[in-house]
């Protein structure tokens, strides 16, 4: 199963974490499919030669790697911080493969390797 990326990220409106103007107003601009799949990569491979290393780039991985250390592992750390997480690649990832871990538990007699999602 492989999440279509081009349709995910035309979906997500998470700015990078460093774009932020004088105003204090983020520069909302879409995640790359490059951050998906850094992310992917972190998230499923346990050895690097099942990388596929050319579908990112190093300034990708560094994005995914800012929103890896910004990721925040509770929703709500104290009263008044309700999505903490709300504009976090690593965040919309994760809810992102576990909405299509439970759309498939739900009808496995469908499942074929070739369904893509989004």
């Amino acid at each position: 199963m492989r999440i279509n990326l081009d349709i995910l990220k035309e979906i997500l409106s998470c700015p990078p974490l460093n774009q932020v103007s004088s105003a204090g107003q983020s520069n909302i601009t879409p995640p790359t499919i490059g951050l998906f799949r850094a992310i992917e990569a972190a998230h499923d491979s346990d050895n690097s030669k099942d990388v596929d290393w050319n579908s990112f780039s190093l300034a990708d991985a560094k994005e995914a790697l800012d929103h890896a250390m910004n990721y925040e592992s509770y929703e709500h750390i104290e009263e008044g911080t309700e999505n903490v997480n709300k504009d976090n690649a690593i965040h919309q990832y994760l809810h992102s493969c576990n909405l299509i871990a439970e759309l498939k538990r739900s009808a496995p007699e469908n499942q074929v390797s070739e369904v893509q999602f989004f």
